[in-house]
């Protein structure tokens, strides 16, 4: 299915204990770039939620916020690592025996110091199994409104895919008459020239110019475009189970359907007098059965100076002869 890369989310749970929050907002991106912002107390759970983030989405820069915000009702009990205590303060006696008129230290920056404040454990524990399942619920909230987007999108790009192949073939069906306007342009230009040409010579040359301003090859390498992004959208629109594929979307009566005459219609050109033959000219062969068509090879021109003005290059020159 297709999806949008850019999407939000936001989910909450109260408990005695205090408020969960999480966030979660991705943009685009070409690879799974996660980030996660966690209060300093629960930043152990990262490693699972990268994991669990992994195994839903695949790409997009994700950036997730989980914040806590504690009962302000709850007595508040402040439980101190003794332990780390002694330690920092030893350090500290030391350092005041190597540095002179070492700053004394401020009990409230100790506090500051990652692990002297201990969280109570059995409280901890439970924040931490809500915080993951509240994750998992923000993170389905998100995918569903990528999903959504994505099925507003495959709708645009569904209905631009349409006025693309309209244009296209309007392009078909004008291109003949546009040529022949050209050739007869350019041949009133040069009537108006009264030049004296080889009528076979300027035709060829009418038949280059022309050759410059056609645009089969690219509409057809249009179409194609066109095609190969309808066949993409229509395999995200199944799941696949090793050899079995299960379609997502109910089918319609005539839908993937060819009709006759779709590509060409009965008595159309298909290549016109005149084209150089292309790989994308030669699959519209293969579609007409015509392994093989009638060409022209491109004649080789060499211009030989003749008369009896010129001399070889060992003589003498008389009169007006040339080399």
């Amino acid at each position: 299915m297709i999806a949008s890369m850019t999407a939000f989310a936001r989910e909450q749970t109260e408990h005695d204990w205090g408020t969960l929050i999480w966030e979660i907002r991705t943009v685009n991106h070409r690879f799974l770039e996660p980030g996660f912002k966690l209060p300093e107390s629960l930043k152990n759970l990262e490693p699972k939620l990268r994991e669990h983030l992994r195994s839903t989405i695949s790409r997009g820069k994700c950036d997730a916020q989980l914040r806590f915000l504690p009962n302000s009702g709850a007595q508040p009990s402040l439980h101190l690592n003794e332990a780390l205590l002694r330690q920092l303060h030893q350090a500290s006696r030391h350092i005041s025996t190597i540095m002179t008129n070492a700053a004394a230290v401020n009990p409230l920056e100790v506090l500051q110091w990652p692990g002297v404040i201990q969280e109570q454990e059995q409280n901890l524990k439970e924040i931490e199994e809500h915080a993951l399942r509240l994750f998992t619920r923000t993170l389905d909230s998100l995918v569903a409104q990528r999903q959504r987007e994505g099925e507003e999108l495959v709708g645009f790009i569904q209905r631009r895919l349409a006025s693309v192949s309209a244009i296209v073939q309007q392009i078909r069906v004008a291109m003949p008459g546009i040529l022949a306007r050209q050739q007869e342009k350019i041949s009133a230009q040069l009537a108006q020239l009264e030049i004296d040409a080889d009528a076979g010579r300027l035709e060829q040359e009418i038949v280059l110019v022309t050759q410059k301003a056609d645009i089969h090859e690219e509409v057809d390498r249009l179409d194609t475009h066109v095609k190969e992004v309808t066949r993409v959208l229509m395999q995200e629109d199944t799941d696949r189970n090793g050899s079995a594929i299960l379609a997502k979307d109910k089918a319609t009566v005539g839908e993937n359907i060819r009709r006759a005459g779709e590509d060409v219609k009965e008595g159309e050109v298909v290549i016109p007098k005149g084209r150089v033959i292309t790989p994308a000219l030669v699959g519209m062969m293969a579609v007409c059965g015509r392994s093989s068509v009638l060409v022209g090879q491109r004649p080789t021109v060499a211009i030989l100076s003749t008369g009896d003005e010129l001399c070889e290059l060992d003589e003498v020159p008389e009169g007006s002869q040339i080399f």
